[in-house]
């Protein structure tokens, strides 16, 4: 294996550190191809968790390890599988005419920044703890902005008309996905591992099944549901469990390089980024592969299960 144009190995029973169940990768001067003997094992890392390493080792084989097959594919949804939508204004409007029924008498303008209130501090947790707000927590907080108390049914009634925007008014499939996701799904278990935002899992869901998706799919993870969001390495784990996948048999495909590609290269996946200008910030995450249209993705998912 090569990285960077180096033969990296590791010799287990030298390199093996007890102390943090960790062995280091060095370049190796003398072995310019493969060579199996002894323990001389080529990896693609630097660094490799060795407890894992040997379990895969004693499961596979040395051989079976390095020539693995890839297993499962996993998607982002916004800008990966969907395209973006804006709901805000619908939901602002309801927000609003919910409030006045009980009572309140300001613009709509005093929603609209309880709305982007309640984003801004969705976007803080995203960002700085990878822990999800919930659409209830959020709808609390826009609430408690404006002053208003709904009685139950009410904020029920208001909640679910939250949900049922975006089900009234879908967004289409990105070009390619639904060709990606039907000629993949024969051989590979595929999974969906989403940050959600104000859109519950359960909607998705709907959306699936009513583009006749929902059986292509093993596993879906929704941060509404974990209440977690990527890059915590604890959603790729559960979709991993879900696809019955090792990392190492697993792809995950998205358009986000701080979320999608950190998280997916930080579990041991390898990583395909869809291209796109819209990032929510810096990251120095390296994905695999990168393209442009999910046409392009069977092709390389093909190259990396020869």
């Amino acid at each position: 294996m090569f990285d960077g144009g180096r033969v990296i190995w590791c010799r287990v029973y030298e390199n093996l550190k007890p102390e943090s169940n960790r062995f280091q990768v060095t370049a190796h001067p003398y072995y310019p191809s493969f060579n199996f003997k002894t323990l001389d094992v080529y990896l693609y890392r630097e660094t490799c968790d060795a407890v894992l390493f040997l379990r895969h080792v004693v499961k596979d084989g040395v051989t079976g390890f390095m020539n693995h097959r890839i297993r499962a594919v996993t998607f982002d949804l916004w800008n990966t599988l969907i395209e973006v939508v804006s709901y805000t204004e619908a939901r602002v409007n309801a927000l609003h005419e919910a409030a006045a029924r009980a009572g309140f008498t300001g613009a709509v303008e005093a929603a609209a920044e309880a709305f982007r209130g309640s984003a801004a501090w969705y976007q803080r947790e995203w960002r700085m703890r990878h822990v999800q707000v919930d659409s209830g927590a959020r709808l609390d907080y826009m609430l408690g902005e404006l002053g208003v108390e709904l009685a139950p049914a009410d904020r029920a009634a208001l909640a679910e008309e939250f949900e049922d925007v975006f089900l009234r008014s879908p967004p289409p499939l990105k070009p390619g996905a639904f060709e990606a996701v039907t000629l993949l799904s024969p051989r590979y278990k595929l999974g969906v591992i989403s940050d959600t935002g104000i859109t519950p899992g359960r909607a998705m869901r709907r959306y699936f099944e009513d583009r006749g998706l929902m059986n292509h799919f093993t596993s879906l993870v929704f941060s509404d549901e974990t209440g977690l969001c990527k890059p915590h390495p604890d959603v790729f784990r559960q979709a991993l469990r879900e696809l019955g996948a090792e990392p190492y048999e697993a792809v995950h495909v998205g358009d986000l390089l701080r979320t999608d590609i950190a998280g997916a290269k930080n579990a041991g996946m390898k990583a395909v980024w869809v291209r796109s200008p819209y990032q929510d910030g810096e990251s120095d995450a390296e994905p695999d592969f990168i393209i442009d249209s999910l046409h392009e993705l069977h092709r390389i998912i093909e190259s990396l299960d020869r």
